[in-house]
């Protein structure tokens, strides 16, 4: 009887701690996910601010980029001068669409 409380009682201890890995883990990316979003969409209204409407093109690349691609957007619109230098490649020119 012991030893089945022993198994019951490790076994519950195993399935809580990979529970909570598992559920950690996915409110994490969730978070993130939702920070990235959050900047994405900040970085559109900036990107209206500055030039206008924005085209399609320039959506759709902001809404499919990394976080790291979002923040160097945003620190590059307040010395860009259109959509061009705000998605320019380190050192030159880029197409924005």
């Amino acid at each position: 009887m012991k030893y089945r409380q022993q198994l019951l009682a490790e076994g519950f201890a195993q399935g809580f701690a990979e529970g909570f890995a598992q559920g950690f883990a996915e409110g994490f990316a969730k978070g993130l996910e939702q920070g990235r979003r959050e900047i994405a969409e900040t970085l559109c209204e900036a990107l209206v601010h500055r030039f206008g409407e924005l085209p399609a093109s320039v959506v759709a690349r902001v809404e499919g980029a990394s976080a790291t691609e979002l923040r160097s957007w945003f620190s590059r619109q307040f010395v860009a001068d259109g959509f061009d230098d705000v998605f320019a490649p380190a050192g030159g020119a880029g197409d924005a669409g």
